[in-house]
Order: C-alpha cells, then sequence, then structure tokens
C-alpha cells in the first residue's frame, strides 16, 4: 500500500530479488495497493515509478522478506552467580533466525505476566529482584515476522538465614509499649518486623541491625486487648531476603478494672433477665391466685345463694304438703277415710321425710366440696 500523488497518470510496478532494478509492469490507472502470493521465502525488493503530466519520475526501492518460519535456535542458559543468595539471576539467550532475525524476547517468571525484552547486543538477560525459592523462566524468542520459538530454564533463589527473636513480652497490658528484641548473623542489615493482631491486615515495620547483628523493635501505636502474632525477616541491600523467623505469641489484656468491669456487665446481663422471668413468674402465680380466690369467692356466694333458694323452695313444698296431710286427717274425724286416702296419707308422710334427707344431704356435699 502506498499514496500516489494527484498528478500521476500511470505507475509501473516490479518485484523481484535485483535491488536496483528497472519496473516494467504498466497501469495507466495509478493503483495504490498490490497483493503479492505465492512467495517463496527469502528477501525481495520492491519497485515503484511514477508518470505525470512531466514524463516518468524516478524509482523507488523497497525491501522486505517473507519468513514463515519460526527461528531455527534458541538456547537459555544461566551465568554461575558465586552467591546464590544474590536475587537477581543473569542468563545468555542464544537465538538464531535465518530469514528475518530476532526482533524481541517474551519472558515469563512463573506465573507472572509476560514482559519483552529486547536484546542490546550483549544477549544476557538479568531477572528482577526475587524472593527466595525456585522458579521456571519461560522464554519466547520472536523473529520479525512474528515467529517465535519457545525454551525455558529453572533457577533458584538461595534464602539469607533468618533472624532470630530473642525477647519479647508473652502477656501485656492494654495500652504498655510492645518491644521486641533478636539478633541475626548479619551486621548493619534492614530488619522488616511482621505484626499481626488476631485475622486483621498485616503491618510491617523496619528497622537496623547494629555492629553484631542484634536489633531492638519498640513500636510506636500502643496496642490494643487481643492477641497478636510477630516474626521477622532481613533484607540485605541487594534485595535479597531470609525465610521467615519462627512466629511469637503475645496476649494484649484489659487492665484489671475493665476486666472486672465487663465481668460485672457479663453477669448482670444474665441475672437481670433471670431475676425479672421470676418477678414475672411470681406475679403470675399471684395473679390466677387472686382471680382463683376470687371466683372460689364468688362461688362460695352463689352456693350460699343457692343453698337458702333451696331450703326455702323445699320448705314451700314441705308446708304444702303437710296441708295436704292435714286436711285429709281432719277428713279422718268426720268420717272413716277410704283405703286410697290412707295410702295417700302415708305415701306422702314417707316422700316428705324422704325428700328431706335427700335435700339435707345434697346441702351437706355442696358446703364441703366449697370449703
Amino acid at each position: 500500500i502506498w499514496d500516489v500523488p494527484k498528478d500521476a497518470t500511470a505507475v509501473r510496478l516490479l518485484v523481484g530479488r535485483i535491488p536496483q532494478a528497472i519496473p516494467t509492469v504498466t497501469y495507466t490507472t495509478p493503483i495504490t495497493s498490490k497483493e503479492l502470493t505465492d512467495l517463496a521465502e527469502g528477501t525481495y525488493y520492491f519497485h515503484v515509478r511514477l508518470r505525470n503530466a512531466e514524463g516518468w519520475g524516478g524509482v523507488s526501492h523497497f525491501r522486505f522478506q517473507i519468513d514463515t518460519e519460526k527461528p531455527t535456535r534458541f538456547e537459555i542458559a544461566e551465568v554461575e552467580r558465586k552467591d546464590q543468595t544474590d536475587p537477581r539471576a543473569k542468563f545468555i539467550f542464544d537465538a538464531k533466525d535465518e530469514t528475518s532475525g530476532i526482533d524481541h524476547y517474551e519472558i515469563q517468571i512463573d506465573n507472572e505476566s509476560s514482559q519483552v525484552w529486547r536484546d542490546d547486543g550483549g544477549h544476557r538477560y538479568e531477572t528482577p529482584a526475587l524472593g527466595p525459592g525456585s522458579y521456571i523462566l519461560i522464554a519466547k524468542a520472536v523473529d520479525k515476522a512474528g515467529n517465535s520459538l519457545a525454551n525455558s530454564a529453572e533457577f533458584v533463589i538461595e534464602a539469607l538465614e533468618p533472624p532470630t527473636i530473642t525477647d519479647y513480652p508473652r502477656e501485656l497490658a492494654s495500652g504498655e509499649i510492645l518491644s521486641i528484641k533478636g539478633k541475626t548473623k548479619y551486621p548493619d542489615i534492614q530488619v522488616n518486623i511482621f505484626l499481626q493482631h488476631e485475622k486483621d491486615e498485616i503491618k510491617s515495620y523496619s528497622v537496623k541491625s547494629d555492629n553484631s547483628g542484634k536489633f531492638t523493635f519498640i513500636a510506636e501505636d500502643r496496642l490494643s486487648s487481643g492477641i497478636y502474632t510477630a516474626w521477622a525477616e532481613v533484607v540485605d541491600e541487594r534485595g535479597a531476603r531470609s525465610e521467615p523467623s519462627e512466629k511469637v505469641t503475645i496476649a494484649v489484656e484489659r487492665p484489671a478494672f475493665l476486666r472486672v468491669g465487663s465481668w460485672v456487665v457479663g453477669f448482670l446481663s444474665v441475672v437481670v433477665p433471670l431475676i425479672a422471668l421470676v418477678l414475672l413468674l411470681v406475679y403470675l402465680a399471684w395473679y390466677w391466685w387472686h382471680k382463683f380466690a376470687t371466683m372460689r369467692k364468688r362461688v362460695k356466694k352463689e352456693i350460699r345463694e343457692a343453698e337458702h333458694a333451696l331450703h326455702k323452695a323445699f320448705d314451700l313444698l314441705k308446708e304444702t304438703i303437710r296441708e295436704q296431710i292435714k286436711m285429709l286427717e281432719k277428713t279422718r274425724n268426720k268420717r272413716e277415710l277410704t283405703e286410697e286416702e290412707e295410702k295417700v296419707i302415708k305415701q306422702l308422710k314417707k316422700d316428705l321425710d324422704d325428700a328431706e334427707k335427700f335435700v339435707r344431704k345434697e346441702i351437706e356435699d355442696i358446703e364441703r366440696e366449697a370449703k
């Protein structure tokens, strides 16, 4: 693809392997692009010549390459390190592409994102500072046509010796200042102190060891109550690191008066609801007893009223029956009663006695139940 001046009236093109050839294929309508197919791998030259009203101009030559093959060789060799704790590993990249040449490298360490690295001619690649551990370097040599060849290499960064925490308070009152002491084999080295409160975010602090490798950390902030975990690591001027030291645990407690206060609050939080429940039960018992006593009193009153009414009704009935008996007895004085009338008198007396006994018994039962 190319640009054609507005006054151009024709164009001549040619593709070949000769660097300074003269184009011979003429297009009377100037074209701005040309698709080339079925070209073998190798170096080619594209020649262009334009014509306007003044005639044919000079010839322009463009070099290009056809490359569909990946690089022919890519070898990786680690440069030997005298100190395996050096956090930066170095590698020699030896790659070759016969057709278009190597353009750049794409490098990835373990699962990190790949980075583009261009060789300055020394063929030596150096990793960024890495922590201690085993790594895999994966690299791709990419030629100028975009073809690539991959290779990998394993390497190890050894750790510095970890520091040791020698002095720390296992228990600390809330509000007191935390002090941690330790030692390392390295003088004048950076010591990172890590402090974590239970499951909170880890906080880190840095101090320097003295000429003998001893270090002291004093927390700037006063610690709140809870369980703390502390550990340390060392980092030298190269960026080399140690493994973490053994972790230590520090229990920070609240002052005694606060602990007593919280105990009282906890105790009251249990006792107060319990007392309230007991009072509620007492009130309910009194309420139902009072209601039952009131109802019992009302029942006794109604029983007495019923007893009085029963006495009154029975007295009226008894009086009526006696009147009937008297009437029959007066008749006896005037004349002799018939056999049927004598039976009626006897039956009335008997029924009256039976009824009086039954009523008396029922009244006694009612009075006994009402007590």
